[in-house]
């Protein structure tokens, strides 16, 4: 598990640092799709949940942002 949740935030890092000079708007599609990809399996870490989020959130998309720690209130009542 540690190792496939490694994997993810590489992959995450890289599709952030956007290698493909893709546009902002492409870019940012493709980076939510991975996420929301990662949390396929690593539904129950809450760092995930809180990078995505906070994500959103400077990118300048609060409502995103808040429906994404609104679903994590939903994954991790505790």
């Amino acid at each position: 598990e540690e190792q496939q949740c490694l994997a993810w935030k590489r992959l995450l890092t890289f599709e952030k640092g956007n290698p493909q000079r893709i546009d902002v708007t492409a870019a940012n599609r493709r980076i939510t799709f991975t996420y929301e990809q990662c949390l396929m399996y690593l539904y129950h870490h809450p760092d995930v949940w809180y990078d995505y989020a906070t994500w959103h959130a400077k990118n300048g998309s609060t409502d995103s942002a808040i429906k994404i720690f609104q679903r994590a209130v939903k994954a991790l009542p505790g």
